[in-house]
């Protein structure tokens, strides 16, 4: 490809031209080299390759550059000698470490030379894959498969097959493979840090163990779902069962730190009885409700202790036994609490 360009440069107009490779890939990169560059006639001259003896290039790549904070346009990108040369040639003063020749007006060539760069490499890509996966069609061949204590299971030979990938995917969600595999034991790698326990078994018997055990798993996580979803069903009705409604809340200091309050209205649909009670989460002590209404006759304050309310009247220190709404009522402001229960110290 011949890429012939005009630019002015402090008041003077060069010709340009660049000439690029077709496109080279590997099964993993695509890409174009810059062949020739040629400003007014003059050749740049390419610079030794100072890893390999003989081998002169230009330090230019081509694609899609940023050359402000909001725009990106199509560029050769010039570095080291390459940039050099070129700038003197221009007479162009810079300490950039790179200089980009903006040649947008060939973005459309560039996005046709990238798509063939891409269709190169996919082909390679697909032709290797095939190579791999031809060595891996007979189940009765012997692999050796992998578990690392931090990695999990892997293979390093089969592991890149089509169907290696699929299975040692699969090992990802499945348990009890390791116990399933220990009469295949090959070997053990102590290292430092982790362990890699490795086995030696066939294709066939292989994917069938992943097979079972994928299967079995599907089965117990279907079970564990329908559980869970029953037990959410369970709490959505106990929560039903109340209407809360927070009547204030907020924190003050309690001397070693701050305690948490929420005072809180709650209603028994069943019965249509209403109370009101003060949740707390007290520093150093943890979560307590105590009622605001008087449990009996003259009594203020108190605390739940083995089903009874321990509260005081007068100078005497009462028990009153805790009613069967009460009851209901406590039980759901500690599992439905309207702030944090847990114990800070």
């Amino acid at each position: 490809m011949l890429f012939e360009f005009t630019k002015e440069v402090g008041g003077k107009e060069f010709a340009f031209e660049v000439r690029v490779s077709e496109a080279k890939a590997t099964d993993k990169n695509h890409w174009h080299t810059v062949e020739e560059i040629i400003i007014n006639g003059e050749k740049i001259e390419k610079e030794q390759n100072r890893y390999s003896a003989g081998d002169r290039y230009y330090k230019a790549t081509l694609g899609i550059k940023r050359v402000s904070r909001d725009e990106k346009k199509f560029c050769i990108e010039v570095r080291g000698d390459t940039k050099k040369k070129i700038c003197k040639t221009l007479g162009l003063k810079t300490r950039e470490d790179t200089v980009n020749i903006v040649i947008d007006e060939f973005r459309d060539a560039w996005a046709k030379m990238e798509a063939e760069g891409k269709a190169l490499m996919e082909k390679l890509a697909a032709e290797k894959q095939a190579k791999v996966d031809a060595e891996y069609t007979d189940d009765n061949t012997e692999i050796e498969v992998h578990n690392h204590s931090s990695y999990g299971f892997g293979s390093y030979d089969y592991g890149q097959s089509t169907r290696g990938k699929k299975y040692i995917k699969m090992t990802e969600k499945i348990r009890g493979l390791d116990e399933a595999l220990e009469k295949y034991l090959d070997h053990t790698d102590w290292g430092d840090y982790s362990v890699v326990t490795y086995y030696k078994i066939t294709i066939g018997a292989f994917e069938e163990i992943v097979n079972r055990l994928a299967e079995q798993t599907r089965i117990e996580n279907e079970q564990k779902d329908i559980i869970e979803e029953l037990l959410q069903l369970e709490t959505d009705a106990r929560r039903a069962t109340m209407k809360v409604k927070i009547l204030k809340e907020g924190r003050i200091s309690g001397g070693d730190g701050l305690d948490f309050y929420a005072k809180v209205a709650i209603t028994d649909i069943k019965t249509g009885e209403t109370k009101r009670f003060n949740c707390r989460n007290l520093f150093d002590v943890g979560y307590i409700i105590n009622p605001m209404y008087p449990v009996t006759k003259g009594a203020k304050g108190g605390i739940e202790m083995n089903g009874y309310w321990d509260t005081g009247v007068g100078d005497e220190n009462r028990k009153i036994k805790i009613t069967e709404v009460e009851r209901r009522m406590l039980d759901y402001l500690y599992e439905f609490s309207p702030i944090g229960t847990g114990i800070r110290m």
